[in-house]
């Protein structure tokens, strides 16, 4: 069976929400009125609301990332094929040289299937529970390292599922982000 191009409503109707119309979170009353262009999907502070992102080292080799929607209505991102989440964090050193770098992406992917067609191959996007990474990337053994660390929503023009890199990113916005550095391990040098 084909899967739909466009999978929101479909998620909306089979989740804990079904009975709250989209109209109460995507057309939120601002000025006396309620706007329709569902702008705030857009926004990286009403989208921060909706994902809780929890980081932390978990040794000396990687970096977990915990991501959890808040009441969520539907997949985050939302059931459009061209969105996806970006998960990444990459060691940089003190000249600003990356070192090390790991990036992974939650969203729909598609293949072209018999006369063309679409067909979805994966949905790797967070529901009603919190999806845990493992990055591999850590502060190092040097001091002065940072590790910078993002969540972003990427509208994706073009998207290749065989190296996610070579995608199209018409427009992200970022919604989390942050810097860590292993300074109990620079103390002890």
């Amino acid at each position: 069976m084909p899967r739909l191009m466009q999978s929101t409503l479909t998620e909306h109707a089979n989740s804990q929400a079904r009975d709250r119309p989209c109209a109460s979170c995507h057309m939120p009353l601002a000025e006396g009125a309620k706007h329709h262009g569902f702008g705030q999907v857009r926004r990286a502070t009403w989208l921060r609301r909706k994902l809780d992102v929890h980081v932390e080292l978990t040794g000396w080799q990687s970096l977990s990332v915990r991501l959890e929607p808040v009441n969520p209505a539907h997949g985050f991102p939302t059931g459009d094929l061209f969105r996806r989440l970006e998960i990444g964090a990459e060691l940089v050193a003190p000249s600003g040289a990356s070192l090390a770098r790991d990036v992974r992406h939650l969203g729909r992917e598609f293949a072209l299937g018999p006369g063309g067609a679409r067909q979805q191959t994966a949905d790797n996007r967070i529901f009603n529970h919190a999806v845990e990474l493992e990055l591999d990337v850590s502060c190092g053994d040097e001091p002065g390292n940072h590790l910078r660390w993002w969540v972003t929503l990427q509208r994706v023009a073009f998207h290749d599922p065989r190296e996610p890199s070579r995608s199209e990113i018409e427009s992200e916005v970022v919604i989390h982000r942050g810097e860590l550095c292993d300074t109990q391990k620079e103390r002890q040098r």
